[in-house]
């Protein structure tokens, strides 16, 4: 059994590499493939466009969907309402909040951010507002490491994970588009990163899981 996990590909901005996710999913066939979150990014543009200029994504989790392959969408903060486009890929997927896999547990990683927590849609509004005037303006966590209040929210953020889920082994996430492997009280967090800037994931062979970096 090989499982891919990937999240934060963003489509729709600019300078989303999701082309060369397509290019790895491809290469590794996995049995299942665990989107994580932002996927699309609904922030910035509307999903019609997305369909129409990424049609080559679509097309390609159609193949894998025939050939066998399942696929997991779990919502992010920047696609949390994907379930709602009425559009038939998503027929071929299980779409939801979280997925656990025995002792290990799934979630994009925005329910512990403060700042979507409390100011979801102020901040949505001035990423789309900011958006218009540059397209690669980022939002995420990524972005602020020379803020000095940037460890203190990213630290928040892991630690409020491992305490919410400490019933599991192993907690993989995105959100931060910070790749991360570490333990933090006996619970293994991974967080996936993105494919705006870091192109790394995760892949699961019989049961081993080892966060990785495209080439």
């Amino acid at each position: 059994m090989k499982r891919l996990f990937v999240s934060d590909l963003h489509l729709g901005k600019s300078d989303s590499q999701y082309k060369k996710f397509l290019e790895l999913l491809k290469s590794e066939k996995p049995d299942e493939l665990y989107l994580i979150g932002d996927i699309f990014d609904l922030w910035v543009k509307n999903f019609k466009y997305i369909r129409e200029k990424c049609c080559d994504f679509f097309n390609t989790l159609e193949e894998f969907s025939i050939n066998g392959t399942k696929i997991f969408y779990i919502l992010g903060n920047h696609d949390f309402d994907i379930d709602l486009q009425k559009d038939p890929i998503f027929d071929k997927m299980s779409i939801c909040i979280e997925k656990k896999l025995n002792d290990t547990i799934l979630f994009h990683g925005h329910q512990y951010d403060f700042l979507m927590v409390n100011y979801f849609y102020l901040v949505r509004f001035l990423t789309f507002i900011y958006s218009l005037f540059n397209s690669k303006y980022e939002t995420s966590l990524a972005s602020k490491r020379k803020d000095k209040e940037f460890d203190f929210l990213l630290n928040d953020i892991k630690n409020k994970a491992v305490q919410e889920n400490k019933d599991f082994k192993t907690i993989i996430m995105g959100h931060t588009h910070i790749a991360d492997d570490c333990v933090i009280d006996n619970v293994r967090y991974i967080n996936l990163g993105d494919w705006v800037t870091n192109l790394t994931y995760a892949i699961e062979i019989d049961g081993i899981i080892e966060l990785k970096r495209s080439k």
